[in-house]
C-alpha cells in the first residue's frame, strides 16, 4: 500500500511538472505571437516612415489585424495617398494644367489650401498672359494687313476683314464720323447687304448712341428681344451684338459694329 501511494504521488508530481511545462510553452508561444503581431506591423510602419522622411512615399503593406494597429495603418495610408495626390497635382501645375480642383481635407488643411490658391493664381496669370499674347499678335498681324494702304476706306475695309476673321464675327461694319455733317457714314462692311442704312446721326439708333456717349454696347440673346433693334448691321438677328466707339486722343473717329452667332 505504501508503495502504491508512493507510486501515485510520483505520478502526480510528474504530471504536475509536465502540465506546468506545457502551460509555460503555450504561454510563451501565445505571448510571442501577440508580441510579433504588434512588433511586426510597427517595424513595417517604422520602415515606411523612415523612407517617407527622405521623400520616398510607398504603399503600406497589407495587414489583417483588426485592432489599434490597423487603425494606425489606415490613417497613415490616407496620409500617404493625400501626399501622393498633392505630388500629382504639383506635376500637373508644372505641365501647365490648372484644370483640376484641390479640395482641402479639413478646415486645418493648410497645405491643400495653399496649393489650391497657388493653382488659381497661376491659372489667372496664364489667362492674362495668353490674352496679352493674343492681343499683341492680333495687332502685329493687323499692322501687316493695312501696311501700305493709303485711303481711309481701304484701311477700314482691310481692318474689318481682319477683325471678322480674327474674332470670328459673323458680320460687321465700320462707320466714320463726319465732323462737318455731324453724322456717321458707313465706310466698310463685312458680310452685309448694301440695302442696310448707310448713315446715322448722333444719338440715332445704337450706332448714334455709341458715337455720342463714347461707350461700348454689348447685347446678348438678341433672339429673345421682341422689339426691332435699330442697327447698322442687323438684317437677321444674331446672338450677340458688339458696338464700340473708335477713339483717338479722346476724339471720336467712328464706330465699329460686329455681330456674332454665339457669345464673344
Amino acid at each position: 500500500t505504501d508503495k502504491l501511494k508512493s507510486w501515485a504521488t510520483d505520478i502526480i508530481i510528474k504530471l504536475f511538472w509536465i502540465l506546468t511545462f506545457a502551460a509555460t510553452v503555450i504561454s510563451y508561444r501565445l505571448g510571442r505571437n501577440v508580441i510579433n503581431s504588434i512588433i511586426e506591423p510597427i517595424e513595417s510602419i517604422k520602415d515606411v516612415l523612415t523612407k517617407a522622411s527622405v521623400g520616398n512615399l510607398q504603399d503600406l503593406p497589407y495587414i489583417e489585424n483588426k485592432d489599434e494597429i490597423t487603425v494606425l495603418y489606415a490613417s497613415l495610408d490616407r496620409l500617404f495617398q493625400n501626399e501622393k495626390d498633392i505630388v500629382k497635382h504639383a506635376k500637373k501645375i508644372i505641365e501647365g494644367d490648372y484644370s483640376f480642383e484641390i479640395k482641402p481635407r479639413s478646415k486645418k488643411d493648410e497645405l491643400s489650401k495653399v496649393l489650391a490658391s497657388m493653382t488659381e493664381t497661376l491659372k489667372i496669370s496664364e489667362m492674362e498672359h495668353n490674352t496679352q499674347s493674343w492681343l499683341k499678335n492680333g495687332l502685329n498681324d493687323l499692322n501687316i494687313k493695312i501696311s501700305g494702304e493709303q485711303t481711309l476706306k481701304g484701311v477700314s475695309r482691310k481692318t474689318l476683314l481682319f477683325l471678322g476673321e480674327y474674332l470670328r464675327a459673323s458680320s460687321g461694319a465700320i462707320f466714320i464720323f463726319n465732323k462737318s455733317k455731324q453724322n456717321l457714314e458707313r465706310y466698310a462692311s463685312y458680310a452685309l447687304s448694301d440695302n442696310l442704312q448707310q448713315t446715322f446721326e448722333l444719338k440715332e439708333g445704337l450706332i448714334g448712341e455709341v458715337a455720342f456717349s463714347k461707350q461700348t454696347i454689348v447685347l446678348k440673346d438678341l433672339a429673345t428681344h421682341e422689339k426691332h433693334i435699330i442697327s447698322g448691321t442687323i438684317h437677321k438677328k444674331p446672338s450677340t451684338l458688339y458696338i464700340a466707339p473708335l477713339i483717338y486722343k479722346d476724339m471720336l473717329i467712328g464706330v465699329i459694329e460686329l455681330t456674332f452667332l454665339g457669345d464673344i
